[in-house]
């Protein structure tokens, strides 16, 4: 092998040669780059992480605007305190973070039942009045934690094309 590699090194073509590798190099971290190409050695892997970290990126900041916009849409009872309100939609983001994070998310059944508990739990044991701890706003939770993840999976699917 090494006297192989010595004779075309020594050869006429040797510059030819050297410059047609360097070249597929260059060309293929372009591609790379731009994620067009992918490969994944022991490593080393090249490609596809710019186009994940759009889809985190999008993902992230459709899940704080949906988090914001959500607070008028609540209930209002008497004694309505609004910064406790944003502070559980905040602790609604964050996991909802988590979920983005781990990159699972996922339309099947239990996935949505387990992920839609979850957020019922976290929101029940933030709040302190009556009002938020009734079936119809359970399911109204359950409801918004659904439509969360679909529109997380559209994201993903759409930045994945």
């Amino acid at each position: 092998m090494w006297e192989t590699i010595s004779n075309i090194l020594t050869s006429g073509n040797a510059v030819f040669i050297l410059v047609t590798i360097l070249l597929l190099v260059v060309v293929l971290a372009i591609l790379g780059k731009k994620g067009l190409f992918s490969f994944d050695l022991k490593g080393i892997k090249m490609g596809s992480s710019e186009n994940e970290r759009t889809i985190i990126r999008q993902q992230s900041e459709w899940a704080k605007l949906y988090c914001d916009s959500m607070e008028p849409r609540l209930p209002h009872p008497e004694g309505y305190d609004i910064w406790r309100s944003k502070y559980i939609l905040e602790c609604v983001y964050d996991e909802i973070m988590t979920w983005i994070t781990y990159n699972h998310i996922t339309l099947n059944e239990s996935y949505v039942e387990i992920k839609q508990n979850k957020l019922v739990f976290l929101i029940n044991s933030l709040t302190i009045k009556d009002e938020y701890h009734t079936e119809e706003f359970n399911d109204m939770v359950r409801k918004e934690t659904k439509f969360i993840i679909e529109k997380l999976v559209q994201i993903r699917e759409l930045y994945t094309k």
